[in-house]
């Protein structure tokens, strides 16, 4: 199977650390690529068995003159020698509980004379556990991990994902294993240790703190690798005409306006970077593959990817008129935005003027934002 570059540096940060933490803006191609990983884990498959070895005369057994790797699996694959793999999925959100993560009573539909009764519930973390230290590979992934209690839900946890401190390679527990409490079927509580062929993978956008922020004390326990947005990925799935290229006042092909587009957006990005934080920025991912083949497919398609831009940009700066505008490079130009005073009562407020956004003005506005 063939795996991009940056699947390859996500496989070989888990083999290495364990635990590794995609971090960047939305759009940037974070879901995509751990799908990419997860795949990539899953095809590892055992070597064929070498055929028997055949006896000589003298009764001996001859020996092969080489032995065969115990995988397929290339260098860089996480516990490449276990052909059982399994990848387990998690999105967390605010209503993502230890039921869910870890383990927890939850009500049983069985009750009986007694009234109500529990269960133990086990989470995805448990459950994936449980398939490398019955001498599987496991890797689990969770997204959006930020917007759920990430801290809350990892809990003692966070101390026994660290590589030193899981089972041994042979899944024994070494001198620096640090267990985890659990609920076992009987609802008492017991250790737990995570095993080494266990991998996490999660992904966050760092600016979302609206569940819960992630301490450092957290987040040093992950392999953190950063995904930001991509202006010539940006322009490969467009056909843009590159960033060398001088646009004309009027399109004459396709790949003009999408380049526009993409300056245009690329131009905000870096505002919203000073503005705020690079981790406010809109990924590449916005820009769909599309074959354009007319100036007025790309106006079309350039307008519907304006309109996602803008939205992205009145939420990073919220309440802030002059921040959006300095954002929308607003100035006095009526092709663009504008910044202008308006009377409320008898004070003057500041107000952003929009420009129509259609086909027949997008390029225009589009340049404009640019600077060009």
């Amino acid at each position: 199977m063939a795996i991009s570059n940056e699947a390859r540096a996500v496989l070989q940060a888990l083999k290495d650390k364990h635990n590794v933490l995609l971090s960047g803006p939305p759009s940037c191609g974070k879901t995509h690529l751990m799908q990419e990983v997860a795949e990539a884990f899953q095809q590892v498959t055992a070597a064929p068995a070498p055929p028997p070895k055949p006896i000589t005369s003298s009764g001996r057994i001859a020996m092969p003159a080489q032995v065969p790797l115990a995988t397929t699996a290339d260098a860089h694959m996480p516990s490449g020698g276990r052909s059982n793999r399994h990848v387990e999925r998690i999105a967390f959100s605010a209503n993502t509980k230890a039921r869910d993560f870890t383990t927890a009573f939850v009500p049983s539909t069985d009750a009986g004379a007694g009234g109500p009764s529990f269960s133990v519930a086990h989470g995805s973390l448990v459950k994936t556990n449980a398939f490398a230290l019955d001498g599987g590979a496991a890797l689990l992934i969770i997204d959006e991990m930020n917007r759920g209690p990430a801290v809350q839900l990892f809990g003692d946890a966070v101390v026994s994902i660290e590589s030193d401190k899981r089972l041994g390679p042979d899944d024994k527990p070494t001198a620096q294993s640090w267990p985890m409490k659990v609920l076992d079927e009987t609802g008492a509580t017991v250790d737990l240790y995570l095993s080494t062929h266990l991998y996490i993978l999660s992904a966050v956008n760092q600016a979302d703190s609206s569940i819960e922020p992630l301490d450092v004390a957290f987040l040093r326990r992950f392999e953190t690798i950063a995904i930001m947005p991509d202006a010539e990925k940006a322009r490969s799935f467009v056909q843009a005409v590159g960033a060398a290229a001088t646009l004309p006042d009027a399109p004459t092909m396709a790949g003009e306006v999408t380049e526009a587009a993409v300056r245009a957006w690329a131009a905000v990005n870096a505002r919203i970077s000073l503005g705020r934080s690079a981790d406010h920025q809109l990924g590449h991912g916005i820009f769909a593959r599309a074959e354009l083949a007319t100036v007025d497919e790309a106006l079309t398609l350039a307008a519907s990817w304006w309109k996602k831009v803008y939205v992205h940009v009145r939420e990073v700066f919220y309440g802030d008129l002059i921040g959006t505008g300095v954002a929308l490079n607003a100035g006095d130009d009526p092709t663009g935005y504008r910044l202008e005073n308006a009377a409320y009562g008898n004070d003057d407020r500041l107000t952003l003027i929009e420009p129509t956004i259609s086909p027949a003005s997008i390029y225009a506005v589009l340049r404009r934002i640019a600077g060009a």
